[in-house]
């Protein structure tokens, strides 16, 4: 395979890879992490910035490097990977799906005893257990003997195309899946009774909102109310000293109306007061139902999670 050294993106500088956008002409760059390749750093003007090897390094050490498979666009996409510990873009069935996988740390050019493979690239979680692993492809598909083989791991694998720049799983995990069959139903069943909760705490606060809305209108009419009292005594207070007031109703008339309204008043402050009292303790109560639920909930959530990580394992 005839390489094109000037492609490469990643080259090491002591014991860290760095990227060719933060290289300089200072550092000294090796293409290999025991720094027994040297490459010569290139700041083009014309062209993009490239590294090329030295003129006593011969062709075939650079061969030797990368394997009789591996191309210098192979290599980029897995150093990439190994340092974003991001792997999106997952297609299943054609489609694109909406998650990602994250890694807490990467191995490059992974050895699996058990099926006696290097795997390109895995993922290890916070425990250090592989997470995933994952295959680059470029020009060479994996074959059903390698999948074959990557079904018999505790953990899936995936395909990067590099080609559309899209990732597939080409493996499932050899775990007990009658066992997690089971737990992700009741995962489900309890992600449905929290839905349930949700629906509850949801129509809880229109019910809220219905009586604070009340309250509103009540207290609206309350004032109104309030302000025709004083009208009422306004009306009397012409009565009394004189009909240049333009007093158009028997003081009697006034004096009912407005002891009517004044006990509509007291009537309904005594029931505006006890109905907040109860819409307050109804909040309060519901509240309290409804943190209880959803901790129990949440408790039982992790709990499952914690066996089906140990079952994976």
């Amino acid at each position: 395979m005839r390489f094109k050294i000037n492609n490469l993106e990643y080259a090491w500088v002591g014991n860290e890879i760095k990227h060719i956008d933060s290289a300089n002409k200072e550092d000294s760059y090796y293409l290999d992490e025991g720094l027994n390749i040297p490459l010569v750093y290139c700041n083009g003007t014309v062209v993009k910035s490239y590294w090329r090897k030295e003129s006593n390094i011969d062709e075939s050490i650079i061969r030797d490097f990368f394997g009789s498979s591996e191309s210098v666009e192979h290599y980029n996409k897995k150093i990439q990977l190994s340092k974003s510990l991001v792997l999106n873009n997952v297609s299943i069935d054609d489609e694109i799906q909406d998650y990602i996988i994250l890694g807490s740390s990467s191995i490059v050019e992974y050895r699996v005893k058990e099926i006696n493979k290097i795997i390109d690239l895995v993922y290890l979680d916070n425990n250090g257990d592989v997470l995933v692993g994952i295959e680059i492809f470029c020009t060479n598909k994996k074959t059903s003997k390698d999948i074959e083989k990557f079904n018999k791991l505790k953990f899936p694998v995936y395909e990067y195309d590099i080609n559309k720049g899209v990732c597939y799983p080409i493996s499932a995990p050899n775990t007990n899946t009658e066992e997690q069959r089971r737990i992700y139903s009741e995962i489900n069943e309890i992600e449905r009774n929290l839905s349930g909760v949700r629906i509850r705490i949801e129509r809880g606060r229109e019910y809220v909102c219905e009586q604070q809305e009340r309250i509103k209108l009540e207290n609206k009419k309350y004032w109104e109310e309030t302000n025709r009292i004083e009208e009422i005594r306004e009306d009397i207070m012409r009565a009394r000293y004189g009909n240049s007031f333009g007093l158009s109703r028997p003081i009697e008339e006034f004096t009912r109306e407005r002891r009517y309204l004044e006990n509509q008043i007291r009537e309904f402050k005594q029931r505006e007061v006890q109905e907040t009292i109860s819409i307050q303790k109804q909040i309060e109560q519901f509240t309290r139902d409804e943190s209880k639920e959803i901790k129990t909930i949440t408790k039982e959530i992790n709990q499952l999670e914690e066996i089906i990580k140990y079952l994976e394992k």
